[in-house]
């Protein structure tokens, strides 16, 4: 997907991230919340865990907000430009399915790849040195996230909770 950064305007830039976080908080607090409805406690607590760090990133970008007068971001409309709507919405999913959860954790690494991707842009278009180095820090931030739920995959795949990815259907082979 091809970034649309440099069209934005600082307050659309602050926007957007703070919206972002704000939005991926809520969506993960779903996905915790069906977790917990089809019995998948561990995974729940995992998405719950995701959903807090996300707060923490909005919350920092507020507090710049407030720090420099920019006011609630909520109150300024959000530029959703950059945003891509290709994330399906998690009442489709039944996380008690391995499918469904294998599914759902790629979605999420995905989304923490856009997110990290977003950030690094973001820090190369922000002319406050502060702000620059406040999304640099969200992006190292996301990419742990990213981490985290390819290791939560990885886990759950040895543990044989979900399918070993096929290598063939990728044309890789196993060798």
């Amino acid at each position: 997907m091809e970034t649309t950064l440099h069209r934005l305007t600082f307050t659309e830039l602050l926007d957007t991230a703070t919206l972002s976080e704000a939005m991926a908080a809520d969506y993960y607090d779903r996905l915790a919340a069906l977790a917990d409805q089809a019995g998948n406690g561990e995974v729940a607590l995992f998405f719950r865990d995701q959903a807090n760090r996300e707060r923490g990133h909005c919350n920092r970008l507020c507090k710049y907000r407030d720090d420099h007068g920019l006011g609630d971001y909520r109150t300024l409309g959000a530029h959703q430009r950059w945003l891509s709507p290709e994330i399906d919405e998690p009442r489709e999913w039944d996380l008690s399915r391995e499918a469904d959860l294998n599914t759902v954790l790629r979605v999420v690494e995905q989304a923490e790849e856009r997110a990290e991707r977003f950030y690094r842009e973001a820090a190369e278009q922000a002319d406050d040195p502060v702000l620059a180095q406040l999304f640099l820090s969200l992006a190292n931030e996301e990419a742990r996230h990213g981490r985290l739920a390819r290791t939560e995959r990885g886990r759950r795949e040895r543990q044989g909770d979900l399918p070993l990815p096929d290598y063939d259907d990728l044309g890789v082979g196993q060798g």
